[in-house]
């Protein structure tokens, strides 16, 4: 008896800790996506919330505010990456959003690079946009780096990439711009919002030429391609987008004929019509990541039966 206590205590005494991500934003959207699938790929996980939370399902929580100042207050000799996903949510078009972006968005992603530089941090995944580059001819491929914000929140983030990229030299780094992630509790993003505004009848207003050209990607698929970008070694921008290509207007159009619902479109000539679709070659090379789910099919579950979607989005008459 004693012999196999022995052998047992030995046998816990090899086995490898597992490896700790910090996951900031880890209550948003594409957070609560993350989550649980890095927890199912061996992480132990801490994430931020702006509101105090109890640890549950293996995640740790950490109370934290990016634009507080400072750094979450956890371990950081013992993370092995860092997800950086919180990102200030646009509150404004006025002058005093740009400061509140920087502050918010460019200073915090600065503090925990040179945290996570300090500490010896192994892995760095900054959690970036396509609005960053838009070439007006074509796709966004993941070498572009002629950088064309054209608001405050792609500014921000533009400036923190900049920042990710000086720091390639002292810490592996990844850079993942998302493409209109769209799904469940998704209600905030673009193409959730464009769902519920045809579904109820809206107007909408888009670019000429059909809008913009865009491949959204299903949530789930997203924070897989997360947790590969987190245990990969492969640095440099990687795009995470859907595998189907199209204009705004023709996914309109689209959401309308699923829905049942006629889809009324009013075209402003005033503004040029860029693009917000990117490629996908460098993510799907180096992290080994493939989109599963079509356009089609996410849309479908994100919709109700449609003999009940004038009850779920407009209500009773």
């Amino acid at each position: 008896m004693p012999r196999r206590n022995s052998r047992l205590q030995l046998e816990g005494l090899s086995q490898k800790p597992k490896p700790v991500c910090l996951v900031t934003g880890g209550g948003g959207f594409i957070g609560s996506a993350l989550l649980p699938i890095l927890c199912a790929s061996g992480w132990d996980v801490i994430a931020t919330s702006q509101t105090p939370r109890r640890k549950r399902n293996g995640v740790g929580w950490k109370t934290w505010r990016a634009e507080d100042g400072g750094v979450p207050d956890c371990d950081w000799n013992k993370l092995d990456c860092v997800i950086h996903l919180a990102n200030p949510r646009v509150q404004s078009r006025d002058i005093s959003e740009l400061q509140r972006q920087v502050e918010s968005g460019v200073l915090a992603t600065s503090r925990l690079l040179e945290k996570a530089v300090r500490h010896k941090v192994r892995r760095f995944v900054f959690v970036s946009t396509g609005d960053v580059v838009s070439p007006p001819g074509g796709i966004a491929q993941e070498t572009d780096n002629d950088y064309s914000a054209t608001s405050f929140y792609s500014a921000a983030k533009a400036s923190s990439e900049l920042l990710t990229r000086s720091c390639a030299a002292l810490l592996s780094t990844a850079i993942v711009r998302v493409y209109h992630p769209f799904g469940p509790g998704g209600d905030d993003f673009l193409i959730n919002r464009m769902i519920a505004a045809v579904a109820a009848g809206r107007e909408i207003t888009l670019e000429r030429d059909g809008g913009i050209l865009i491949n959204p990607i299903w949530i789930d698929d997203l924070a897989r391609g997360l947790a590969l970008a987190a245990k990969a070694d492969a640095t440099g921008v990687f795009h995470l987008a859907g595998p189907d290509t199209l204009r705004f207007a023709d996914f309109l159009r689209l959401t309308g004929r699923m829905l049942g619902k006629p889809v009324t479109l009013h075209t402003s000539a005033a503004s040029p019509s860029l693009n917000h679709a990117g490629d996908c070659r460098r993510a799907r090379r180096l992290l080994g990541w493939r989109p599963a789910m079509r356009l089609r099919a996410g849309l479908r579950k994100m919709m109700p039966p449609l003999e009940q979607t004038s009850a779920a989005f407009i209500g009773p008459t």
